[in-house]
């Protein structure tokens, strides 16, 4: 006997579909949001807002600022607010506020195409809001132009920000192709057990106290990007600094596995520059890579390291200076463990002891035999088209000793401009590598031949180097060198400050909203 069966019918909710919401600061009162009518002020979405909604924000001028804040359940997608086709919308925040627009503990948010000013804080904010996007959007007059408060998977791409972008215990962030000068807190400064974040193909210049800031942080990569100050930078400045400073969540070091590729940094007080921070004898440049950058007339050195427990390559490099500044080394090295170099181009003729090793100065030939580093190594003139921005200046021109004398590295897969490595019979030292292999007029110098051998300089003709003659000069010691010392001010404790007041602004205003 057959017998029937009947199951109980399970009801699935379905989900809400997205919807596109219209805001024009033109329009008349008591809009609906539709294109028909649309709201007058972005507040008033937020009453109506669900994720996965559009909003259109039209042409004009909105002196308010918003806190997308636990936006109601939708159809789950991304939640954008972005300009109208051809607008220019501009966000102002009067000054008034922590934040000019804030994404508050919701995920898959994104701005497009908006106009940022005037906030006494960030221009967006993301609290505790992971993979939120800011594309194609500017920020003017703001403290932090884009801030990632322990959120992560969070991208900025094609942005112009006067203020930079920061973040605390963000992962998976990436910042790219965009343009950030002008921040008082840093240019990009992702800190405090920030972690698996790329800086890729940015041009970031004119921020203090550093340009980029890589601090308690790990697994990062810095490459790509064009890195500079106009004017003269400030004592305590460099194009990308690395430490271990202390934070509310973080009491141990966590610099750790950072690479700095492809990079050119030209006019910034110290070029790349590690500094112990918080944690003297404790943090060091641990898996650290600083491979195929150019650094070019820094101010007081290009490369430069505090004592610490390191285990670090340089390799691939060029560090150089046209006579124009005021520099008299290009590498200050205050420990003399755990940092391996080889293989990159040095170019300060007239300093003859442009090393600075452990305390002593030395010529680069009395280095190499002395501690033997250098392999491979080249002194000469990079002939470069130029020593200013942009960075096509800093591609090396016909008859570059820095073509074909690079070494190897698999992990170097392509140069500033996206070409694969190598081409040619070898890698290029420096950021570039060029198309057109010439042959150099005079053969570079190798070190660790025989003392008294010739290297190129720019018209053909050969300049001996001096370490046979001289040897290391002895006493040489770093107390001009303006580098970082263990009781000068954090750096980091500003915009720390700042993210903390953001934090409680934000809180704040999100319980007046419910």
């Amino acid at each position: 006997m057959l017998r029937l069966v009947v199951l109980p019918l399970l009801l699935v909710p379905a989900l809400a579909s997205a919807t596109q919401w219209t805001v024009d600061a033109t329009a008349a009162a008591g809009g609906n949001g539709s294109s028909a009518k649309p709201f007058k002020t972005l507040n008033q979405v937020l009453a109506v807002l669900s994720t996965g909604d559009t909003v259109v924000v039209s042409a004009g001028t909105y002196n308010e600022t918003v806190s997308f804040w636990q936006i109601q359940a939708g159809s789950g997608g991304w939640t954008t607010i972005k300009a109208a086709p051809g607008a220019s919308p501009v966000i102002d925040g009067g000054g008034g506020a922590g934040f000019v627009l804030q994404a508050g503990e919701t995920a898959k948010m994104a701005f497009e195409g908006l106009t940022i000013r005037n906030g006494t804080g960030a221009g967006i904010l993301f609290h505790k809001a992971h993979d939120g996007k800011v594309v194609n959007c500017t920020t003017k007059n703001v403290e932090s132009g884009v801030v990632f408060y322990y959120s992560n998977n969070g991208e900025v791409t094609g942005c112009d920000l006067e203020g930079g972008v920061s973040g605390k215990a963000t992962d998976g962030t990436v910042v790219k192709e965009s343009q950030i000068h002008g921040s008082t807190g840093n240019g990009i400064y992702l800190h405090a057990d920030s972690k698996n974040c790329k800086y890729v193909n940015n041009v970031v210049y004119d921020n203090t106290p550093n340009n980029i800031y890589i601090d308690t942080s790990s697994n990062m990569t810095v490459d790509r990007n064009l890195i500079y100050f106009t004017g003269t930078p400030p004592a305590e400045h460099a194009g990308i600094q690395m430490a271990d400073e202390t934070y509310d969540n973080v009491t141990v070091p966590r610099l750790d596995t950072i690479t700095i590729t492809n990079n050119v940094l030209i006019h910034n007080r110290h070029g790349i520059l590690f500094w112990q921070g918080d944690y003297p004898g404790q943090s060091g440049m641990k898996n650290v890579r600083i491979t195929n950058n150019t650094v070019l007339n820094s101010v007081e050195a290009a490369l430069i390291w505090d004592a610490g427990p390191h285990s670090a390559t340089v390799q691939n490099n060029i560090f150089a200076d046209d006579g124009t500044g005021s520099a008299s080394l290009l590498l200050l090295a205050k420990s003399t463990t755990g940092v391996t170099l080889d293989h990159n181009l040095w170019n300060m003729p007239w300093v003859p002891d442009f090393i600075q090793w452990g305390g002593s100065a030395m010529t680069h030939y009395a280095w190499t035999q002395a501690t033997s580093q250098g392999t491979g190594d080249v002194l000469a003139d990079p002939k470069l088209a130029g020593w200013t921005p942009p960075a096509s200046s800093a591609r090396p021109q016909s008859g570059s000793a820095a073509i074909d004398n690079g070494v190897a590295l698999t992990f170097v897969t392509h140069d500033f401009d996206g070409t694969a490595r190598p081409v040619g019979s070898a890698y290029d030292i420096g950021a570039f590598e060029v198309s057109s292999v010439v042959t150099p007029d005079g053969a570079p110098l190798v070190d660790g031949a025989s003392a008294g051998d010739a290297s190129p300089t720019a018209d053909g003709s050969t300049t001996t180097d001096l370490g046979s003659v001289d040897g290391p000069s002895g006493g040489g010691d770093d107390s001009g060198c303006g580098c970082r010392t263990a009781n000068r001010a954090p750096q980091g404790s500003v915009v720390s400050l700042l993210l903390g007041l953001i934090a409680l602004t934000a809180i704040a205003r999100a319980s007046r909203m419910r």
